[in-house]
């Protein structure tokens, strides 16, 4: 066998990857059986609680679970889209624009 045939398997996966996919499994079977909280419950002391047991969750909630941006931050961003989104720049792909704006 080759060294490739080491590094990847049949599905073009390498070990790695698949490790990864198991723990992030496993991890999240385990959410799955705690015991659910109140909804009164602050989620976000929750997670700085228990990120570390759930590694790969708390990543997502890093980034997902944030304090939602004041209306001055907003307006701006709007602002900037409409200056770089003139008629002009209409021939911008998607992610160029993606790019420029954020």
């Amino acid at each position: 066998a080759s060294v490739w045939d080491k590094v990847f398997d049949e599905s073009g996966t390498s070990q790695d990857e698949e490790d990864q996919e198991d723990a992030s499994r496993i991890e999240l079977q385990n959410y799955l059986k705690e015991k659910r909280c109140p909804v009164s419950t602050d989620s976000l002391s929750w997670w700085k609680v228990n990120g570390n047991k759930y590694s790969v969750f708390f990543k997502l909630v890093r980034r997902f679970h944030s304090c939602p941006p004041g209306s001055a931050a907003s307006e701006r961003m709007f602002s900037t889209a409409k200056n770089v989104a003139r008629s002009k720049r209409l021939s911008l792909k998607p992610e160029n624009l993606e790019r420029l704006l954020f």
